[in-house]
């Protein structure tokens, strides 16, 4: 069967609305189907080694205790670079996904059904690749020797759970949005991270200038994924809150006003595809400590807050430029510390008129730093320091 046109089918009692078992299903980039009301099975497709390629749309408005896609018995299905699943309803199961492989390669799949699991898989195999996305509404379900490979986008919402049978393995090597922690009651023997995983900070004291280590669940060597070093209040702008330093996974609150942000929003990208931007809850809240800030100043390390040091080019490849303040007089401690309070360098210099070169330390990662300058008297400036 192919298809490039449009097909509605109104399924009004139960049963199967559509059920293939035998042959081949091609939905063209230009076709759609639409499946709706109540029903068993509202897409049943079974058969040893037959595909169903799916390019354009293909939609199951499912209501009632049954099943809204259920695949078996061999089958493959194939969702390609920007083709649509969405499966809305009340169906008890939405996707079903029983000794057979699905496969997303690009396209966009929307599990958004209100019963019992968004995602149900019993010896199944699914691949989420090539910058697709998949999200799941309700409960997510492993059982029996299911794998999941997730190398693009997964969204695991907070109003639904997660549950994966021993046996059973999830391997995310991109980006895993989990804002309602599901993960975490699963060992490394049931979820594998090559990636990043979005969950909650636990910290029991987010303070302003406090750094956070271990900030997001990321492999230790990520490389693939490219976090935003400063995060932000609201989804659309809202203030700076802090930055993070991805080298190092650390998060270093910076913000001006009372604090008390429980949310904070930053970009995630996989190269070569459209970065996005996700909430990241830190339910004890970032607090302000009820100190005077000026913003793109730093106080970690125990110091107070000083007047700015300016550094250029920031971020930087290799050498900067320092123009401390003009009170700093004498001989000057220059110091690099780490976002976590580890000393990294420690020069002596003398305060000129013009500006100090400062070149990057041997082997020095990429990462957020943060530069010191105290003259004989103890005067203090500072400054945050990106090498890329």
């Amino acid at each position: 069967m192919s298809n490039s046109r449009y097909i509605a089918i109104q399924n009004a009692n139960n049963g199967i609305a559509i059920d293939n078992n035998g042959g081949d299903i091609v939905n063209s980039s230009g076709g759609e189907i639409l499946v709706e009301g109540t029903a068993d099975f509202g897409l049943r497709f079974t058969g040893n080694g037959h595909r169903f390629t799916n390019e354009g749309l293909l939609r199951l408005d499912i209501d009632g205790d049954g099943t809204a896609f259920f695949q078996h018995t061999g089958t493959t299905f194939e969702n390609l670079a920007g083709a649509h699943l969405d499966i809305w309803g009340s169906a008890d199961i939405g996707l079903s996904i029983s000794n057979s492989e699905f496969i997303n390669q690009g396209g966009n799949i929307n599990l958004w059904n209100t019963g019992t699991s968004s995602l149900h898989m019993v010896w199944g195999e699914l691949e989420n690749s090539n910058c697709g996305m998949i999200r799941s509404s309700r409960r997510f379900d492993m059982e029996s020797n299911s794998f999941f490979l997730n190398d693009a986008w997964l969204e695991i919402s907070a109003n639904g759970s997660v549950e994966i049978s021993p046996g059973s393995y999830l391997w995310n090597d991109d980006v895993i949005y989990d804002p309602a922690d599901h993960l975490s009651a699963f060992n490394t023997q049931f979820v594998g991270n090559g990636g990043v995983i979005i969950n909650p900070i636990t910290v029991s004291n987010a303070s302003n200038g406090t750094p956070i280590n271990n900030a997001l669940y990321t492999y230790p060597s990520i490389s693939d994924i490219n976090i935003n070093d400063t995060w932000y209040s609201a989804f659309y702008g809202g203030v700076v809150v802090g930055f993070y330093d991805q080298a190092n996974n650390v998060f270093l609150p910076d913000i001006s006003g009372p604090g008390g942000f429980t949310t904070v929003y930053t970009d995630f990208e996989i190269p070569g595809c459209s970065s996005r931007r996700y909430g990241i809850n830190i339910p004890a809240g970032i607090q302000a400590r009820g100190l005077a800030h000026t913003p793109g100043t730093t106080k970690s390390l125990g110091l107070t807050a000083t007047e700015e040091l300016q550094v250029f080019p920031n971020p930087a490849d290799q050498q900067v430029q320092l123009i401390p303040p003009v009170r700093l007089a004498g001989e000057l401690q220059l110091e690099l510390f780490s976002l976590s309070g580890q000393q990294l360098l420690q020069q002596t210099r003398l305060a000129v008129d013009g500006p100090l070169l400062l070149s990057r330390p041997a082997s020095l990662p990429a990462g957020i730093y943060l530069l010191r300058l105290t003259d004989e008297s103890g005067n203090q400036a500072q400054q945050r320091l990106v090498f890329r």
